[in-house]
């Protein structure tokens, strides 16, 4: 049996307002459950001056990951080899790193 197109329409402007009464609901594709780069940029990261190091530039590429599993998939198979380069990724569970010296 056909629908008639007044019926399409009232169920359309129907689902339109459950959408915004109660929002839209959640994609369930893959693309979510990915890393995504948020920002880079530089701070200062003090020297010891009981050993006498001095002050130094660390440069940060920041990520957010919807969980920790993602986020240290991810972190494994980056490679840091420069001083002073940090990889962070942020998600809902928690926060994790990377340098040169590994995950943390």
């Amino acid at each position: 049996m056909l629908e008639r197109s007044s019926d399409l329409r009232s169920r359309k402007r129907n689902s339109y307002y459950i959408n915004k009464l109660f929002g839209k609901k959640q994609s369930t594709t893959r693309s979510s459950s990915t890393v995504k780069f948020s920002r880079r940029y530089t701070k200062i990261i003090p020297g010891d001056t009981r050993i006498g190091t001095n002050d130094q530039t660390g440069t940060y590429e920041e990520y957010t990951a919807p969980d920790i599993a993602i986020a240290r998939a991810f972190l494994n198979k980056k490679s840091v080899t420069k001083d002073f380069f940090y990889i962070e990724i942020i998600t809902p569970e928690g926060n994790l790193g990377k340098d040169k010296f590994g995950i943390y």
